[in-house]
């Protein structure tokens, strides 16, 4: 059946069977792409520039995307290649940013009120006017929140399911960000905003940190202090005591970590010094 079309909810795209944590295939990231698209004209602020953004527009970088995709930068680029060539999609310019423009969007998103939306499916196809009942609808929205991520949180262990390649990309993503001291905020102030801890969508909430961060200047705004050249630290070590309220003291403008193995070394040197000078 090549006529016609079916309508999918948007609420689609927030169930857990749409958000299980995967690679997504081409098919998959085109209909991201639709869902994505303004359904009408609009204005958004990108990297400081109000960009303007016209009906089946996306403003979308190839990082950006590669991150929803789980893909890598060149095989966006191709994909989007794939997509100009087909006159699937355009793109343009718009204070230096790109937007993505998805050509006949109108056709995928409208109808007319004359046409069909849906042919009627084979008789051995259950039709789509036969839907659930209320009760049955209640019972799948509710099993739409299990969990489905393989991260997860708890006040008492932390993040758990978060992999060696996630810190990598995340890493490639969000360049001014340290993971690990942010991993390390982001469960402080879990514990000290219980109420906020009733996720389930934990890398959505992760990413989303992540990028308020990196737009906000990250961990590397004013200081050095994250050479990549550092001496590794030993995890075991447990630092000397008192260490954390020396580095409030000396740094009272930054996070305190929650452990020493995060401390970097010229900053260990530094509250090591601090406390010797406390001693009698």
């Amino acid at each position: 059946m090549e006529n016609g079309f079916f309508k999918v909810q948007r609420r689609f795209f927030s169930h857990w069977l749409w958000e299980e944590d995967r690679t997504f295939s081409r098919a998959e990231a085109w209909l991201d792409m639709l869902q994505m698209a303004a359904f009408k004209d609009s204005k958004r602020l990108v990297n400081g520039k109000m960009i303007s953004i016209p009906i089946g527009g996306i403003a979308a970088s190839e990082r950006f995307l590669g991150t929803r995709w789980k893909w890598s930068r060149s095989k966006v680029r191709a994909f989007l290649s794939c997509l100009v060539s087909d006159q699937m999609i355009d793109q343009q310019k718009d204070h230096g940013e790109t937007v993505l423009i998805l050509c006949n969007y109108k056709r995928y998103a409208f109808s007319t009120t004359d046409e069909k939306t849906t042919e009627e499916p084979p008789k051995d196809q259950r039709g789509t006017s036969d839907v659930p009942n209320k009760k049955k609808e209640k019972k799948e929205k509710k099993d739409s929140h299990v969990e489905t991520q393989a991260i997860a949180w708890s006040s008492t262990g932390g993040f758990s399911g978060i992999t060696d390649q996630d810190r990598k990309d995340w890493q490639e993503a969000y360049p001014a960000c340290d993971i690990n001291r942010q991993l390390a905020a982001m469960t402080e102030w879990l514990r000290s905003n219980p109420a906020k801890a009733k996720k389930k969508l934990w890398r959505r909430f992760v990413t989303g940190w992540l990028q308020r961060s990196q737009e906000s200047g990250g961990d590397m705004r004013g200081s050095n202090r994250h050479e990549t050249t550092s001496k590794p630290k030993p995890a075991t070590d447990t630092g000397p005591e008192g260490w954390q309220d020396a580095f409030h003291q000396l740094h009272p403008n930054w996070i305190t970590p929650v452990t020493w193995y995060l401390v970097d070394n010229d900053i260990r040197e530094e509250i090591q010094n601090h406390l010797n000078t406390k001693k009698p």
